[in-house]
């Protein structure tokens, strides 16, 4: 068993990393318009403090509101290719614009973080979009170019970084 000290520790990486998954994964039986590719998550600025610099590729996971099976929410969800780390993203309701938005979500690395915007001092991330291809993404789109800015990166305040991914419909 377990010491009450350990139990803690243990409970502290494995809920997170649960509600993680789940908020990543989708079932086959969900019928879901989704995107998968990679690109390059790169122009950190103010994060060095924070080990991010330079430039990450990543495999990436997009999926869009209002389609099939998507729902309300925009998803994306990114995973690291050089060291275990994954964050995933989502909107309230929507599409991602090209105006800064707050945005939910989580990052599991070193430790687990929630990224939450409902104000409870906890961390949080703003996205926006600044190129999209095709500028309307429906449920027979075949191939999806996200370009964008995310503000408050891994939730650590000061913090920008800057993405692009190339997508495929699976």
């Amino acid at each position: 068993m377990l010491k009450r000290r350990n139990r803690r520790l243990t409970l502290w990486y494995i809920i997170p990393a649960v509600l993680l998954v789940s908020f990543l994964n989708a079932s086959a039986a969900d019928a879901r318009v989704e995107f998968r590719g990679g690109g390059t998550v790169y122009g950190f600025d103010g994060c060095e403090e924070f080990g991010w610099e330079g430039a990450e590729t990543v495999v990436a996971r997009f999926r869009p509101s209002g389609l099939p099976g998507n729902g309300a929410n925009t998803f994306l969800t990114m995973f690291w290719n050089n060291f275990p780390y994954a964050m995933g993203l989502a909107t309230r309701g929507g599409p991602f614009t090209s105006s800064f938005q707050e945005v939910d979500g989580a990052g599991i690395g070193g430790q687990a973080r929630l990224l939450d915007n409902r104000g409870q001092g906890r961390r949080f991330s703003e996205l926006r979009v600044t190129r999209q291809q095709p500028g309307t993404i429906t449920a027979e789109t075949e191939n999806v170019r996200l370009e964008g800015v995310i503000r408050h990166f891994d939730g650590l305040r000061g913090c920008t970084a800057r993405f692009e991914f190339l997508m495929r419909r699976r």
